[in-house]
């Protein structure tokens, strides 16, 4: 229904199908990513929900898209993304642009890409950012420093 009444607004229903099929795909691979990562211990991983998003909702896919009942990462909507933002030394996105806040705040960042992120989702700033489309790209851009990875987006 929802869909539907994207579609009357203008979006074809052929490319609001692709973008949800994306966005559980790789919503699915990210949990699974921020699992592993947690598991090896050496950071500790905070999980944010986009704003209309709630923890129910979320853990309730965790637990039935992904296999992840109880998550070894944290999930939390308390504090604003601005909050964790100021927080994290590394802040990691499939398309948001707190990645730009987290640019300007010389935090490391990076695009999370296990899938390609469909045209009509894609910002042009996102070719700007490093992307890691593989669980181990993923580990290895939040577990290690690197030279200002915000640079060209800054």
């Amino acid at each position: 229904n929802k869909l539907r009444k994207l579609s009357a607004r203008g979006v074809a229903e052929a490319d609001l199908f692709q973008m949800r099929s994306y966005c559980r795909n790789s919503l699915k691979q990210l949990a699974e990513w921020c699992e592993t990562l947690a598991q090896t211990g050496e950071v500790e991983v905070i999980f944010r929900p986009r704003p209309a998003t709630s923890s129910r909702e979320m853990r309730r896919f965790f637990a039935q898209e992904a296999g992840i009942a109880q998550p070894s990462f944290h999930l939390t909507k308390a504090f604003s993304a601005r909050e964790w933002v100021l927080a994290a030394q590394t802040v990691a996105s499939s398309y948001s642009t707190v990645l730009i806040e987290a640019a300007l705040a010389g935090k490391e960042i990076l695009i999370a890409a296990p899938e390609p992120i469909p045209e009509s989702l894609r910002y042009e700033w996102c070719s700007l950012v490093p992307q890691a489309a593989t669980c181990q790209m993923f580990i290895n851009a939040c577990s290690e420093k690197s030279a200002d990875s915000g640079a060209a987006l800054k």
